[in-house]
């Protein structure tokens, strides 16, 4: 295995811890806290959560939680009938 894909597989396993520890969090802990909680560098944290925002699995949000970003509920498909 590359060192390159190497990278691309831990990063992509930390977005997914970091989207569930979001999602487990409900908004009570702070999107950078909750970066450090998981043991990642703010710059880190960063670069995941510009990443999520670009894949739309979060959203900004001012609902006065402490976190400021809230993971998107995925939307139900409509069956036909």
């Amino acid at each position: 295995m590359s060192i390159a894909i190497f990278l691309i597989d831990k990063l992509m396993n930390n977005i997914n811890i970091y989207l569930q520890a979001l999602q487990m969090s409900k908004g009570a802990v702070d999107e950078i806290m909750l970066g450090e909680m998981l043991g990642l560098e703010e710059d880190a944290t960063r670069r995941i959560i510009a990443s999520l925002l670009n894949e739309y699995k979060i959203t900004y949000s001012s609902d006065n939680n402490t976190c400021n970003y809230k993971p998107i509920k995925k939307q139900k498909k409509y069956e036909h009938r």
